[in-house]
Order: C-alpha cells, then structure tokens, then sequence
C-alpha cells in the first residue's frame, strides 16, 4: 500500500527543447508507420535507429553530433522491403525487422565506427524467416533478459524465434482467437502479453501452455489500437495501457496480474479526445510512461505512484510527432539532474527532449533521482530460458564515483503462474500503487542459472579504450558503457562527420524544352512608372527587411454583417469569396445555382433578399476577371460555364442573363475555372469528363473555345497558372504535379507530390518555384516548395504544420515573399516568409499568425492598389465568415513611417491591366504585366531620407563616475567596516612604557 504522505523526487522534471543547432534535422526518414502497433525509431547505446524513407533502410546516427543532413545521413539497410516494425537488443548485439510480406530478418548490429557519411551500410545477416502468419509483421521484441530470444506478432499468430539454434521454425507458438495489437515480453521475461482487437489483455506463460492465456483483463472498450507497457522492470507485476473509450476518448489504465480476480484495471484515467493512437515508452527504473500520439504537438508523462495512482506532466513541441524513444542512461547528463533523454522523431527531424529535475546545487551527486540500472549483458542465453531458467540481470550502479562497484546481484523471485481460479478467492487489491523510489539494493546473491562472469573493468571501458574495444560475438554477454557525468557521448568516427550544405542553383525562368518557341517579351514602359534611385539603378533599397512582425488587423465592427444564405453544399476544396475594387462574390444556397453580387461601396448591412445571379444548376466554382470588373464565370453542375456582364452600378435583383454559355459535348463535371494572369478573356477549365481528365482555353470575349488539352489520367485537385502565365502547375489525386505549357501539351513533366491523395492547392512563388499544400500519411498539413526546370520538378524545402482535415488555400505575395494560407472552418490564417534562393533549410521561415474568434469561411485579396499605403499596410484582404465579411490589413510597424517604405513597397505588377489578347498569347506571345510606383504624390521615399540626428548623451554631464548597484553596496559596505575600525581604534588604551609618568587622574 502507497503511504499516505508522498511527495515524488521527479515531480518538478522539466523538459526543454533545445534550439535547432541541437537537432538531427534533413534526415530521410519515414513518418508513416505500416500501422497504429509499430514503432519509427528505437535506441542503443551507441547511436539510434529511425525509419528510413526509403524501402528496408534504418537511419542511424550517434548522439552527440546533431546537424543537417542534405538527406544524406548514414543508413542501415536491414530489409529488402518496406518495414513494418524492427527492434533493437537490449544488450546491443542484435536488430532485427519485420517486413510488409511476412519476413523477419535478424542482424548483428554493427558498431558506430562502422558507419561513414551518406552511406547505406549491409549488415552482417544471422537469421532470415518467415512469420507463420504470412502476413505483414505487427510487432517486434526482443527478451528483456536473454540473448537471441525474438518475439514477433502478426495478426493473431505470436511467434517466438530462437536466434541462436538457427531455426527458422517458431520455438513457440501462441495462435489467439482476435488478432493482436501489440505484443510485449514481462520485465522478468517470464509472461507474454497481449492486447487484441476485442478489447482483452491476455498473459501467456508459453512454457507451460501455450494454447490457453494464463489471465485476461476486459482492456478497453474502443475500436481503435491499444497498446501496452509493463511497469517496475523485473519485479512489478503491473501492466500500463492505452486506448479509447467508447466515446472514442483516449484513455490509459493499470493492471495488477495479482488482481485477476476482478477482470478490470485498477484504475483508468481520461487524457484528451484526439484521434491519433497513444504510444507509451517506459521508464521502468522510475514508474514513469511517456505518451503521445502520431501527430501530437504534446509529450505527456504519467507518474505510477502514490495516493492518486497517476501523476500527469506534460510539455509542449514545435513541431508534430511522428514516433519517440528514450535514450540510454550512458548519454545522460546525470550531473544536471537529467533523467531521461526523449528522442522525438518527427517529420524529417530527430528532436532530443532532456528532462531535468531542479536542484539547488549541481556539485553532488542526487542518488534519489538516479536507481541502479540493468547492465547491458544478458542474464542468459535461449537454451537457459527454454530449460525453464529465470535469471535476471544485473544491475549496476549510475552514481560516477562507484563505477568501480562490484554489479548488483539479483535474484528471481520464485515461478508461480497466477490463474483466473487461484486469484479469484484472493482479496481485491486498492487502487493505490506503490510509490517510484529508487530500487533497493539487494544483497549479492548467486543466480540460480550461472550468468557470464567479466570483469566490471571490461564492462566499462573508457572513451579513450572504445575504439579499440572488439566487439563481443554475437549472443555473448555484451559490455554496457557506464552512465557519463557529462551531456556528451564519446566521440566516434560517425559523430566527427560534417556534412557540407549544398544551396540551390540558382534557376533562370525557361519553358520546357518542347514548348514552341516564343517571341521575346517587349519591355514594359518606364515613363509611366515613378521610380526611386535605387529601383533606377537595380539595386532594391534594403531588400532584406524584417517581416517578423506581420500583424493582421481588423475594424471593431464588420464592415459587411448580416451576409445570410450562404452555400453549404460547396465542395472544401473550392473557394467561398472572391472580390475585386468593385464587387463581392459568394455563393448562396437553394436551388437554381444563385451566386451574389454585392458592391464593394455599400458598407453595412446587406439587404435581406441579396441580388445575385442565377445559373439554373448548382454551382460548382466561380471566377472573376482580373481585367474587367463586372465580369464573373461561373461554373455549374449541368457541365455549362456561363459568361455574365453586370452593369455599372452593379444588380438590384436576380438576373439570370448570361452573355455567352459555353459548353462542349465531351466536358462533363467542371473542377475549376483559372483566368489567365496576362491575357485579356482567355479563361481555363478543368474537368474529368468521364474519366479523361481535360484542360480547356476559352475565349470569354467571342464565347469561342480556343484549345483542348487532354492530360494523364487522374483527377485533377487545383491549377495555378504562373506570374507571366507562360506555364501551368496542375495537382492531381493521384499524388503527382504536372507543369506544362498549355500551347504545348508534349512539355508536361511530372513530379511527386504529398504522399496523401488529399485535396492539394497550388500557387507560385517565383517564375521559376511552385508552392503546394497538402497532406502527408499521418494527415498532417504540409507545404512543399519546388524548383522548376526545364525537364524536371524537384522539392526544395518542405514544411509540417498541424493535424486538420481542411485543405489550406494559398495565397502569396511576390513583392514582400509573404505566404498566407487558410482553409474553411478555421480562425486561424498562417503566414511563412518565403524565399526560394536561400540557402537550403532557410526557404521557408513561420511568421506570427492572424487568429480570430469566429470561424471563417473563405478569404479575397485586393490588389496593391487598395492598400493604405500611409500607414504600411502590405496586404489588404476580405474575410468571410458565416454573418459578415470583414477587412483584413496587414502591415508591419516601422519607425519612420511618415516616409514612403520604399524597401517594402517596391514598384509592383498592375494586376488589372492587361498586356495581351488571348489570341496573341495562344499564337506564343508571352508579355509581364507592367510595374506601378505606389508611392503617394506627398510622401518621400525613405531611401532618401535624411538620416536621423543622434542624440547627445546626457551621461558625459554627470560629475564623476557612475556606478551601478552592486558598485554602489559594495562602496557602502566598505564605508560602514572602515567606520567600524575607527570606532574601535578610538577605545582602545594605547600601550605605555612602564618608565612613562602617570598622570593623577589614571590612579
């Protein structure tokens, strides 16, 4: 029983992410797991092991050189198919993986040295089997105290692999009734246990009956993966798992197998309601469980001790997780208090997590925060443990200045199997748990089963001896490295590696090779541009500013509310506002396919019967002309594009008049409409037509179809056209980005895009770079930024972000190199600053976000011209929600904001003139929009600003020195002893001569 007063040593543990230096980052690693019961990355104690990207490899790395990669960090090619799971031995001798087609493979792990930059290392294969499942591999584990014992579970068959005889039939094998979660070996080795998808955990003590579980507990009441962990190493006889309810909350419990009896845990307790599956990683020496969950932004931590059975801490991460692992205690910096080092693999990342707990001095060693620890040498080998052998092993001490101790002897406690029958009479254990004190030590007593004897001076050798130690043979007692009092590991070969950092090429805009050859573009008039000195001379003026303070602003009241009626059957995907100078448009609900038109002048409360325009089908998308203001397309669900012309001041009512209705026999269910950026009336389409993915170009000023371009097969999600539209970026369900020239339809390339088929959006950040946003396999919301070259698409930088189901608009600014992305549904817009010729791991820097308290259901950006420039304002924006449609400025502060910012306003393109016909283009005209200076007739650039007077420092005219604080208590302490002196020389008598007179008055 738990005493009633208890306070535990690892109750203030903090944990803090380090800074990215401090990161393992550009790694090719894989964060989708095979399924919900395996795991990405695991430890030794030399280096740790993440997935890799690529099929069958291990990224390996040690722990004390943490860089960026390139994508070329040294791997372990374990398997030649995809990886479902893979394990490491305790005891650093074996690593053995499971593959999607039922195949294990066992390995000898090969030392750090091994390893060189960028390369992909074969290691020495021992076993290779097959599963008898013949099914993908679920789970991994090796015997917590043998050597060569390897447990492997697949769908309802648990299998248990004797390395060291070579067979590659199963020595044991369990066949349940319900296909397993996760499968795990007690912490004395003696029970198996498993968690299976009817929501029961079941012992089984494989050497006395392996047909029938020894206890079974009704686990959790959820559908979704449990997963387990045993507590308290090898004495404990507790089980912590995780779930969900039946309210698919996510939820973790204790068992006690002393406390079969009552087929229930001891105790469950509810963590959140997110959706992704809990993974729990042990602390066995300490009781403490780490969870998260695929694509959670928080490690939580539960403490198993004391009164209220759990203790809960957590701490925030900057990025998603993927998996996690606890490093060794040989890397931990024992002499800062830190307890545990938790690897965090996340996307194209490994993050170390320290956990520290605060001491007032860091001088001592604090025995209480560090138990003994196992060594890392089996206990026994496999024919021990079949032969009915128990023994444990040894633990040695992590205090520095016993190093030379003697190991900690351990005795198993004796074989007693508990059943259903035997526990039932038993009475019911309470709910409190015994505290997490350091393990006691116990007297030195002989095993029962001899262990390998080595000296305690060979099972520790010192950084100097490590490279010149050999390895010990496979399924031999293994050394294990002593705990270091420093926060750095030994230096190896593979930790001495710099890897050079490659920047991109710098890319020029071409066309693909195949494109028909075009007329060089006229250059744009400067007499109509109003120029600063520096955009004369091609220089821009501090091209470099600081957009980390971008801040989104909006007015008091909506300067649009009571907006009602709005669609509710438009596609997530698809756009809900768009605006130009003169007119909002949003689609309304009903029947008859009605889309509104609402005057950008009239501010205030919209009218109660919204005018709008009717196009007799459902609407499936809408697009307005960059060029004329009163020109909208819109697109509707009877495969018809229809063409309207508003009047001058706009519509007072329904009108149902479309200028041309423009349809083709073979088009059918109309994705998206895109007008083009440069030419007058050239407007795009996409749609499947039956299976036949189809690009058409229209002519909206004769109502005429220019061109037909069919495309490979997939559906197409979005389309973007580039800033001069020479090209066109297209995404596909099928996870791939085309680019072609459409006049040219045999210059498509392709390229690989987000591993989710999920709708993905697109947009461009240069001539010559793509932006896409997506999601990955963990659903998880992603930017990829490409380059474009004339043959091929390559990604250049990626970028996670959080786990949602809306797809993320992009919109970016090719003046400022702001990205801003939204999606439907959310309060949040996000904002990145993007620079595609930066060097490799800077493109893409996050900027602060724009939150709101209302949800918002699209957004429209104006052009540059509506902005207010006087008070530096970037961006100007409309922001529709489910009542109004509010304004959104985004400026950033400056100090001198009374001169034109120059630096940021640069002369920008003039989005509402156009250069040429469609026509024109379509006969391989291609001509930029013209530039515009914004800057107003009364404001001087800030280029030519007078600089600004220093001021005169007021401290020269201070009399003497001054002096700080400390200065000035120092001085005063010194003045009250000098006092003090004084007072006392002044009574004491003065020393006379025994020859002087005495005066009369001394008698």
């Amino acid at each position: 029983m738990a005493p009633r007063f208890y306070s535990s040593p690892y109750k203030n543990a903090v944990a803090q992410v380090g800074k990215r230096d401090a990161w393992w980052s550009e790694l090719p690693v894989s964060t989708s797991a095979a399924s919900d019961s395996s795991d990405l990355i695991k430890t030794c104690s030399e280096y740790w092991l993440a997935q890799g990207s690529a099929s069958g490899s291990l990224v390996c790395h040690g722990y004390d050189s943490p860089a960026k990669f390139n994508q070329r960090a040294p791997t372990l090619q374990a398997a030649s198919r995809a990886i479902t799971d893979f394990d490491v031995s305790r005891f650093d001798d074996l690593v053995a993986a499971g593959t999607d087609d039922g195949k294990i493979v066992i390995h000898e792990l090969p030392s750090l040295s091994s390893f060189s930059e960028g390369s992909s290392l074969a290691p020495n294969t021992l076993l290779s089997v097959s599963h008898p499942s013949t099914r993908p591999i679920d789970t991994l584990s090796f015997h917590p105290t043998t050597s060569s014992l390897l447990l492997a579970s697949s769908q309802s068959t648990v299998a248990i692999y004797d390395v060291q005889s070579q067979a590659s039939a199963p020595a044991f094998q369990i066949d349940q009734s319900s296909p397993s979660w996760s499968a795990k070996w007690s912490g004395d080795g003696r029970m198996i246990s498993t968690t299976g998808k009817d929501g029961v955990l079941r012992l089984w003590d494989v050497r006395k009956d392996s047909t029938k579980a020894a206890l079974e507990f009704k686990a959790h009441g959820g559908m979704k993966c449990s997963r387990h962990v045993w507590l308290g190493g090898a004495s404990s006889e507790q089980i912590f798992t995780t779930g969900f309810s039946k309210m698919r909350d996510r939820e973790y419990s204790l068992f006690d197998t002393r406390n079969a009896g009552s087929g229930s845990a001891l105790k469950t307790q509810r963590l959140d309601s997110n959706t992704g599956v809990l993974l729990p990683v042990v602390d066995q020496e300490r009781n403490i469980v780490y969870l998260a969950g695929r694509g959670d932004m928080t490690l939580h931590w539960v403490e198993i001790g004391g009164p209220s059975t759990f203790t809960q801490g957590g701490t925030p991460l900057p990025t998603t997780i993927a998996s996690f692992a606890l490093a060794p205690p040989s890397v931990l910096n024992l002499m800062k208090a830190e307890i545990n080092r938790v690897m965090v693999l996340t996307n194209e990342a490994v993050i170390p997590l320290p956990l520290e707990v605060p001491r007032r001095q860091y001088i001592d060693f604090h025995a209480d925060l560090f138990p003994p620890v196992p060594l890392r040498a089996p206990a026994q080998d496999a024919q021990a443990w079949k032969a009915g052998g128990d023994a444990l092993v040894d633990l040695v001490a992590q205090d520095p200045s016993k190093k030379a101790s003697a190991p900690i002897k351990r005795e198993p406690a004796p074989a007693a199997t508990p059943s259903a029958s035997s526990t039932a009479s038993q009475p019911t254990e309470t709910t409190e748990v015994a505290p997490s004190t350091p393990a006691a030590t116990p007297a030195s007593v002989p095993s029962s089963t001899p262990a390998p004897s080595t000296p305690l001076a060979s099972q520790t050798p010192t950084a100097s001896s490590a490279k010149s130690t050999s390895r010990p043979t496979f399924g031999s007692a293994k050394a294990s490295p002593s705990p270091s009092t420093t926060s750095t590991a030994p230096v190896s070969a593979l930790a001495n590696l710099t890897l050079a950092e490659s920047s991109p090429a710098a890319s020029t805009p071409a066309a693909p090779a195949s494109a028909p050859a075009t007329p060089a573009p006229s250059a744009a008039p400067v007499s109509a541009v109003k120029q600063t000195e520096s955009a004369k001379t091609g220089a821009p003026y501090n091209p470099g500013w600081s957009r980390n303070f971008l801040i989104g602003k909006t007015p008091l009241k909506p300067d649009y509310h009571d907006v009602h009626g709005l669609s509710a059957t438009m596609s997530a995907d698809c756009q809900m506002l768009k605006a130009n100078r003169s007119f909002l448009f949003f689609p309304l609900g009903g029947p008859g396919g009605r889309l509104a038109v609402h005057p950008v002048s009239a501010i205030g409360r919209l009218p109660t019967l919204i005018p709008s325009v009717v196009c007799g089908a459902t609407v499936v998308d809408f697009e307005i002309s960059p060029f004329e203001q009163r020109q909208v397309f819109v697109a509707s669900d009877d495969s018809k594009i229809r063409v309207f012309e508003l009047p001058e001041g706009g519509i007072e009512e329904d009108t149902g008049e479309a200028k041309w209705i423009l349809g083709d026999a073979k088009m059918d269910k109309i994705n998206e409409l895109k007008h083009h950026p440069t030419a007058k009336g050239l407007l795009l389409s996409v749609s499947e037509d039956r299976g036949n993915p189809t690009l058409r170009l229209w002519d909206v000023t004769k109502g005429a179809l220019l061109s037909t371009v069919s495309l490979p097969a997939g559906s197409i999600s979005s389309s973007a056209w580039s800033p001069d539209g020479s090209l066109l970026a297209l995404s596909t369900k099928t996870k791939q980005i085309h680019l072609l020239d459409p006049r040219s339809p045999s210059s498509l390339i392709t390229c690989a895009s987000h591993d989710s088929p999920r709708p993905v959006r697109l947009t461009w950040a240069s001539p010559t770079h793509v932006i896409s946003t997506g999601f990955d396999r963990s659903a998880s919301r992603e930017l990829i930024l490409y380059s474009a070259t004339p043959t091929a698409l390559e990604p250049l930088a990626k970028q996670s972000m959080d786990v949602s189901p809306a797809p993320l608009f992009p919109y970016f600014d090719l003046d400022t190199q702001i990205l801003l992305l939204y999606s439907r549904g959310d309060r949040t817009c996000l904002a990145f600053e993007v620079h595609p010729e930066a060097a490799r791991g800077k493109q893409i820097t996050k900027l602060p976000s724009f939150e709101h308290g209302t949800l918002q259901l699209g957004w429209a950006f104006l052009p540059k011209k509506e902005n207010n420039i006087k008070g530096v304002e970037i961006l100007s924006s409309l922001r529709l929600t489910a009542s109004t449609v509010e304004k959104v400025g985004w400026s950033v502060p400056r100090a001198r904001s009374e001169f034109f910012q120059d630096d940021i306003f640069v002369p920008t393109r003039d989005v509402e003139t156009s250069t040429v016909t469609a026509d024109e283009w379509l006969a391989g005209k291609n001509d930029p929009l013209r530039r515009v200076d914004l800057r107003p007739e009364d404001m001087t650039p800030l280029s030519e600003a007078p600089a600004i007077a220093a001021k005169a420092s007021t401290r020269s005219k201070i009399s003497g020195p001054v002096l700080t604080e400390s200065q000035k208590q120092e001085a005063y302490m010194a003045r009250l002893f000098a006092a003090a002196k004084a007072e006392g020389d002044e009574e004491e008598d003065p020393v006379r001569s025994k020859h002087a007179p005495v005066d009369d008055d001394d008698w």
